[in-house]
């Protein structure tokens, strides 16, 4: 596994899912996921308190149905309350594009209420 080194000590490389989701994807390292946010996206998130983190499983309606995991899922509180997923791939995977289309699906598909209107869905970053 690769590792770096940071002020004499050698750290996990964050290109790992686990290590990506413990630098980004916690409560406590906000700011953090505000700055890569800003950064990659120019999102211009002013504040920590403006993302709220999603739970990341995506749970199957019936046991049939495929178990999915993002590794951070997020709104970010705006005038549009953008809906992000945000995934860090470093190998080849010929099933991203397809991967991410089910993803984005998914997470759209779960926010409207019985009784809103198509116009009223955010808009969705993946």
């Amino acid at each position: 596994m690769d590792k770096i080194l940071y002020k004499d000590k050698e750290l996990f490389s964050p290109k790992y899912d686990i290590v990506f989701k413990e630098l980004f994807g916690k409560e406590d390292s906000k700011e953090i996921l505000r700055y890569l946010l800003n950064d990659m996206l120019d999102l211009n998130i002013k504040s920590a308190n403006d993302i709220t983190l999603l739970n990341t499983e995506i749970v199957p309606e019936t046991p049939e149905e495929k178990l999915s995991r993002l590794d951070i899922c997020a709104i970010i509180t705006n005038d549009r309350n953008e809906h992000i997923n945000i995934e860090i791939q470093v190998e080849k995977d010929d099933d991203m594009m397809r991967r991410t289309v089910y993803y984005v699906a998914k997470l759209f598909s779960n926010q409207l209420a019985k009784s809103d209107k198509y116009k009223d869905l955010p808009p969705q970053l993946a």
